[in-house]
């Protein structure tokens, strides 16, 4: 008769577990290795919904640039600081458990390459992406 205590079945399992340890991993690693492009795909796939999801609530635009229809990165606002993931699945699910939190916004990858540089070089002395720009144009406008 199985033991009705959660704590009393979950170390039942544990022990259960580490006795047939080799066996079980035995039989995920064979699974794996005949269904390795279904796993793969039902993962792509669940990613694929996690980032629409994002792109759905923030906009699916740059919002420097208002580009669309390009690949986005989410832009940490004012910097990697408040404990949240740097990138990846990670980010987005914690954007998804925040419930979206504002400190954060979906750049294109050349605004947010700018965005960065901006950020880790202040030695340019430069306040803001309309700065940089600026600086741009003036440049190309020497080179003529």
């Amino acid at each position: 008769m199985p033991n009705k205590d959660p704590e009393k079945r979950k170390e039942q399992a544990l022990r259960s577990y580490h006795k047939h340890r080799d066996e079980i991993l035995k039989r995920r690693r064979k699974y794996y290795k005949e269904h390795t492009k279904e796993i793969q795909q039902k993962h792509r796939d669940k990613d694929n919904r996690l980032y629409q999801r994002i792109l759905a609530h923030y906009g699916a635009k740059c919002k420097l640039c208002g580009a669309t229809n390009v690949k986005f990165g989410i832009d940490h606002i004012g910097g990697i600081n408040n404990g949240s993931p740097k990138c990846g699945v990670k980010l987005w699910y914690y954007l998804i458990r925040n419930n979206f939190p504002p400190e954060f916004r979906l750049l294109c990858t050349r605004c947010n390459l700018v965005d960065g540089i901006i950020r880790s070089y202040p030695l340019l002395g430069l306040k803001g992406i309309d700065e940089l720009l600026e600086l741009k144009r003036r440049c190309d406008g020497e080179r003529k």
